[in-house]
């Protein structure tokens, strides 16, 4: 697999919407881990907040790019990891305790009430070779 890196890593920082979005997506001859996981209320004199974080166990691409959302159909694919976990104002909520991998085309989503809230993450990418 000339052409591809060995190991890549790759830093996420998203804000949440209401909408489920897509925070990662696992490419083609790739397999990733997810190293860190956390969601912050950046709303310091707000009320607290929640977050719903999921993995999709995919079997084909999709296209999905961070930032959209993701479609209504893959509501059945979802594992639930976090739901509505509650972010005290101006807090941060560590959403992941341990290292999650992902095989090609799985993906992470993750979704709150409040603009308020900002993803941020770090994935290490490995070639399948």
């Amino acid at each position: 697999m000339a052409g591809i890196p060995l190991n890549t890593f790759k830093n996420i920082n998203l804000p949440l919407t209401a909408n489920n979005i897509v925070l990662y997506s696992t490419a083609t001859g790739l397999t990733s881990i997810v190293l860190m996981a956390q969601a912050t209320n950046i709303n310091v004199n707000g009320a607290a907040q929640e977050v719903t974080f999921q993995y999709y166990r995919n079997t084909f691409n999709t296209g999905l790019t961070p930032g959209a959302e993701v479609p209504g159909n893959f509501a059945g694919n979802a594992i639930v990891i976090a739901q509505s976990a509650v972010i005290p104002p101006g807090d941060s909520l560590i959403l992941l305790s341990g290292k999650l991998v992902l095989e090609t085309f799985d993906f992470i989503a993750a979704q709150s009430d409040s603009i308020d809230v900002h993803f941020i993450g770090s994935v290490l990418e490995t070639a399948n070779q």
